[in-house]
Formats: C-alpha cells, structure tokens, sequence
C-alpha cells in the first residue's frame, strides 16, 4: 500500500485526485479536506473540494471530515472572485463516479460560471 505524506493511500487503480493531493497540488486545504482547480473548458472555472480521505458517498464522511469539506466549500462561495467577476456558481456533489480527475473520490464540484465572448 502506497501512502502519501498527508496519509491519503493511493489505490491500485490511480485516483487522480488522491494522486494531486499526494503532490500537494491542492490550492486552498485544512487537515481532512482540499481543493483542487480544474482550468476546465472555456467559460468556465471548476473546483472540486474533496475529503484527504479516499471515499466514494460523500455519506462515508465521518462527521469531522464532512464539517471540514463544507467549511473549503463555504469560503470558496465566500470569497470575492475580483479579478474574474463570475456570472455564477454551480454547484454538484461527485459521488462514486469515475471522472478524469477521480477514480470513485467522493466530491463537491463548484463551478464559477463567466461570460465569454461570443454569448
């Protein structure tokens, strides 16, 4: 078993946030959770906000972890997003799913909405 500094173990199967988080890739984190910035497609900014520990319902939390998930997703709609002035935030919760950035991680997804040139 492959464990990384922060003791996120890295499954057989890459999960590739488990695998950002081990790099220390995350833009913003506490102790049981952290953000990772998708650039995404044009138009749009995504964060996912995930557990340090590998989970796939976000219901698996224990109640430390999912307080500390909810309190990144907080700051982040919190936060004056100045320099790029989102239209929106779109918000999804990530549950057991395989995505290119997660292999079955349980997470939130905000996504900042803008205008772009053309719409």
């Amino acid at each position: 078993m492959e464990v990384s500094h922060s003791g996120v173990e890295l499954r057989h199967s890459p999960c590739g946030l488990c695998e950002s988080l081990a790099r220390g890739d995350e833009s913003l984190g506490n102790d049981l959770a952290a953000v990772y910035c998708d650039p995404g497609e044009p138009g749009f900014r995504r964060l996912l906000v995930a557990p340090r520990r590998h989970v796939a319902l976000v219901a698996a939390l224990t109640s430390e972890e999912a307080r500390a998930l909810w309190e990144l997703v907080d700051e982040l709609r919190n936060t004056p997003d100045v320099d790029s002035r989102p239209l929106a935030y779109d918000m999804d919760t990530l549950e057991g799913c395989r995505t290119e950035h997660g292999n079955g991680h349980a997470c939130v997804e905000l996504r900042a909405r803008f205008l772009t040139h053309g719409r």
